[in-house]
């Protein structure tokens, strides 16, 4: 019985405590990342305990000493954002909440513990026997919400009037999204600006403007997933702060419908998006969306600090370098994934490709001016989106690297491609009500380029829910059954 004991209040807990910590944020996030990315995650926290357990023992010359140290340590950086959110939600208006407060306890506190546990003479077997034992069964509550998250990460909902076509031609199909890419009338009557060069420019492409196109849902994550999931979104609490709401829409996008279908066609997928599509993970490092680890990571005591407290700093220190690396973050981003696309349409496949590629343009930050020119750096600072002037000089410059990334597919294609043009919501950066500006949110530029150029079943006023179900109708002799379209606003 001793012997058992004596096991039991070994140091399990230094590795049960981070097990649990990626265990729960893995399954509370799965639809938008990798089991892979849970392991990686749980090696590289067990990774930075072991590292603070061995300063703990080169200083206080004891392992259970140096686990308690360890442990103390570790818990506050993994479970700081739940704490600190209850601190936010109990002190709303009094500083103990604050950065300020936080930071000269959290000193304070450290340099108490490391104190207490020199001087000690506890052997502090209870405390190991009770979180070994705390942290296990914690471990096991989770089995039940893992089995219920593994079945509904695997569940794809079926297409009503979907087949295999045997007899369709099959060609590539590029989805290429701009993001918060208004359209025509909502660029004339916002900004007096017509965008009737460009729209040429396409038409004589071969492609189709769709009139009056909306997408279904304000906010990214929610107008993709209804997108490419061909239907509205259910079980959502329809705000953007929501995770909830957002792991809904990254698992919908993940798992859609759309690549269900083309898989079943013979289609492979290819991921040149900021999500993760088909189990494919996204090559785009994530910034103000957060995807993957990063869902977990952001609650961490160091996430949580870079995020309220590094810019502020930076920008008040001057500190040029970082401010340029932090600024001109999302435009490194469109050029990977940009990168990636034109390479794509150099590769030869035995199979049909669906081609996804997301690129953060003309959304703020508006990096360039019409000429190409870089804008200065206060343009892009947060908090300087509603540039109007702005939008438009970088949606000029967009417009010239859709265009030849176009011709470039074009060109690349062994056969006619499909090309699918499209802003994925409309424009949203106003500053005098919300809900008063909410109909231009919706209206997206929509342009269609088919080989044969039968474009019937494109009619004005369709809205996300429906621009697939179309195109396989067309493309696929499918008889998908259309859906009435609608706008649904998403708060912040």
């Amino acid at each position: 019985m001793k012997k058992g004991l004596q096991v039991a209040s070994k140091e399990f807990f230094l590795f049960l405590m981070p097990l649990f910590f990626v265990l729960h944020g893995y399954i509370n996030n799965m639809q938008a990342m990798q089991f892979s990315e849970a392991i990686g995650l749980w090696l590289q926290t067990v990774l930075a305990i072991s590292l603070i357990l061995l300063i703990g023992l080169l200083n206080f010359r004891s392992l259970r000493k140096a686990s308690v140290f360890a442990f103390s340590i570790m818990f506050f950086h993994l479970f700081f954002g739940p704490l600190h959110d209850l601190l936010k939600s109990l002190f709303p208006s009094i500083f103990l909440s604050k950065y300020i407060f936080i930071l000269p306890v959290l000193l304070f506190s450290l340099i108490a513990l490391m104190i207490y546990l020199k001087k000690t003479k506890r052997n502090f077997n209870r405390f190991s026997l009770y979180l070994n034992g705390l942290f296990l069964l914690l471990i096991l509550l989770e089995t039940p919400n893992w089995i219920i998250a593994r079945k509904h990460q695997n569940q794809v909902a079926s297409l009503p009037g979907s087949s295999i076509c045997d007899t369709c031609e099959k060609p590539d199909i590029y989805l290429i999204i701009a993001d918060e890419y208004a359209d025509s009338s909502s660029l004339q009557q916002i900004f007096n600006f017509n965008n009737q060069d460009f729209q040429t420019s396409l038409r004589n492409r071969g492609f189709y403007f769709i009139k009056n196109s909306k997408s279904n849902y304000n906010f990214t994550p929610f107008a993709m997933a209804s997108l490419l999931q061909m239907d509205y979104l259910t079980g959502i609490e329809g705000h953007n702060s929501s995770m909830a709401d957002k792991n809904r829409c990254y698992q919908l996008i993940n798992k859609s419908s759309l690549w269900h279908f083309l898989q079943q066609q013979g289609y492979e997928i290819s991921n040149h998006s900021i999500f993760n599509i088909a189990n494919i993970p996204t090559a785009a490092p994530q910034n103000y969306i957060l995807i993957g680890k990063d869902m977990i990571l952001s609650q961490t005591f160091l996430s949580r600090l870079d995020r309220d407290l590094r810019y502020h700093l930076v920008l008040s220190f001057k500190i040029e370098s970082e401010i340029e690396r932090i600024v001109y973050f999302i435009n490194r981003c469109n050029n990977l994934l940009l990168g990636r696309l034109l390479q794509e349409t150099a590769k030869v496949s035995a199979k049909p490709k669906f081609v996804y590629t997301h690129l953060t343009m003309p959304h703020y930050p508006y990096y360039f001016t019409k000429e190409g020119k870089l804008n200065k750096i206060e343009v892009l600072k947060e908090g300087e989106q509603v540039r109007k002037e702005e939008y438009i000089g970088y949606l000029q410059y967009s417009n010239s690297i859709f265009l030849k990334t176009i011709d470039t597919i074009l060109q690349n294609s062994k056969k006619p491609p499909i090309i699918l043009f499209m802003g994925d919501h409309g424009f949203r950066e106003f500053t005098d009500g919300f809900e008063k500006n909410a109909p231009y949110y919706y209206q997206n530029q929509n342009a269609v380029l088919l080989p044969d150029k039968n474009y019937n079943q494109f009619y004005d006023g369709i809205s996300s829910v429906n621009q697939f179900r179309v195109l396989l109708n067309t493309s696929f002799g499918q008889q998908i059954p259309l859906l009435k379209d609608s706008t649904i606003l998403i708060y912040e």
